[in-house]
């Protein structure tokens, strides 16, 4: 038995936003200081960090 896979918090979905983008538009900033406590990036700290 393997173990469980877990989602991917940067995946670039809706509107290619990151989940983190996301919750900052909502302004739901709960959701937003959990999301980086689990390390979640937005799609420019994820491009930029694929830069370096």
């Amino acid at each position: 038995m393997s173990a469980p896979s877990r989602a991917d918090i940067d995946w670039i979905g809706y509107g290619d936003k990151t989940p983190l983008a996301i919750a900052r538009t909502q302004d739901a900033d709960d959701v937003v200081h959990w999301l980086r406590s689990q390390r979640a990036k937005t799609c420019g700290e994820l491009s930029s960090h694929a830069t370096r």
